[in-house]
């Protein structure tokens, strides 16, 4: 099973994120907040990104970069780690680490490699972000300059957060919700995908900065899931939007309709999402039911915003939208017999006699017998629009 090829990763992880010594003056350690893990020629590539404390402190204009990023490769992780080691002259300190990248292959690799070790004090911060990188390695992304933060990793860092509840289509997954996914059963993991520009000149050339338009710039796509040949497969745009929405991510995120009359459009920005998933085992049915309250942002329409029945029928149109997307994103879950979601952890909690996941596999055994029933419910709120106040026979409206 897949959980089962992940070990070599969690332990990896758990390594590399603990340490023997609990006192260690700042000055001799190198902060290390981003974690990269590729496979090149069977070999493991790791990256990891160091603060440069001595030129963040420096005086005056310095277009130096702030961070350092050291590499290593080795036939196993343990080996890589060593060799990254060696090439700093201060010892790697893994706590303050906000940002773990691994490959593409990393995920798909079905090598079942165990590593026995892991008995250290943990010192690892477990609240670090996990991103996949398909297109390009993750040596590469980390070696990017960003505009507005110094450290790439808070960087994003920070657009990961920003991403996930203002736009809908990116997730936060933390190391801890990673590990708890690859050994809890009724769940698979599911990850933002990360990427840079497709113009990647002087991508890690200070001078670029000082550019209206950087050369290159990071990218962080939808989501990323499991199909049924246990490989990685990137959700649309609306899917990924619609995971958020049923899992109660998103806070902001917005969605655009065309106008019936014309060829302009609008825009809504979710204001309030409430959510409440239920299972039924006596229908052997997961009922779904969204309600949502959106402002309009953006009306380019020629309807008025000041009739009941045109209000009434934009609801309409957005949760047919919405519920054509919640549709879609679960047939994907029954196609790809991958439960990204976490239904099986509703079920087991419910009703624990349901369906034996111990003994049985419940994306291929359990999924295919679930029915599924989906219900939204919109209003809006907000309607003003300058547009709706035109005056029409000496009177304003």
């Amino acid at each position: 099973m897949k959980k089962i090829k992940y070990l070599i990763l969690i332990i990896t992880f758990i390594f590399v994120l603990t340490g023997c010594e609990t006192h260690k003056e700042i000055s001799d350690l190198g902060m290390v907040s981003a974690m990269g893990i590729e496979k090149i020629n069977d070999e493991y590539l790791i990256s990891v990104q160091v603060a440069n404390i001595k030129k963040s402190t420096k005086m005056g204009t310095d277009n130096s970069s702030k961070v350092t990023l050291y590499t290593g490769s080795g036939k196993t992780p343990f080996e890589a780690i060593r060799e990254v080691s060696t090439k700093s002259s201060k010892k790697l300190y893994f706590s303050h680490i906000k940002i773990i990248i691994l490959s593409d292959e990393i995920i798909n690799d079905n090598t079942e490699e165990i590593i026995d070790f892991f008995t250290r004090d943990n010192e690892g911060n477990m609240n670090a972000y996990v991103l996949v990188s398909t297109k390009n390695t993750p040596s590469e992304i980390l070696s990017t300059i960003t505009a507005f933060e110094d450290v790439p990793a808070e960087y994003i860092y920070n657009s990961i957060i920003l991403s996930e509840a203002s736009y809908g289509n990116t997730r936060i997954l933390s190391f801890e919700d990673f590990v708890n996914f690859l050994i809890k059963p009724g769940i698979d993991p599911s990850f933002t995908k990360i990427s840079l520009s497709s113009d990647s000149k002087d991508k890690n050339n200070t001078e670029t900065l000082n550019a209206i338009n950087l050369s290159s710039y990071i990218n962080l796509g939808n989501i990323l899931v499991f199909n049924k040949d246990n490989k990685l497969v990137e959700l649309s745009e609306e899917e990924s939007v619609a995971f958020n929405l049923i899992n109660g991510k998103s806070s902001n995120s917005i969605i655009t309709l065309k106008c019936d009359n014309n060829d302009s459009y609008y825009t809504l920005e979710l204001m309030n999402n409430s959510y409440n998933i239920k299972f039924n085992s006596k229908k052997d049915e997961i009922n779904i039911d969204l309600k949502l309250t959106y402002s309009i942002s953006d009306f380019n329409c020629e309807t008025s915003l000041l009739n009941n029945d045109s209000i009434k029928k934009i609801e309409k149109e957005i949760e047919n939208k919405i519920k054509n997307n919640i549709n879609s994103l679960l047939n994907k879950v029954i196609e790809y017999q991958s439960d990204f979601i976490g239904f099986g952890t509703l079920v087991k909690s419910r009703d624990k006699n349901y369906f034996d996941f111990e003994n049985n596999d419940w994306n291929k055994d359990g999924l295919s017998n679930i029915k599924f029933k989906t219900n939204v419910k919109v209003s809006l709120e907000n309607r003003g629009d300058l547009i709706n106040i035109v005056k029409k026979e000496g009177k304003y409206e």
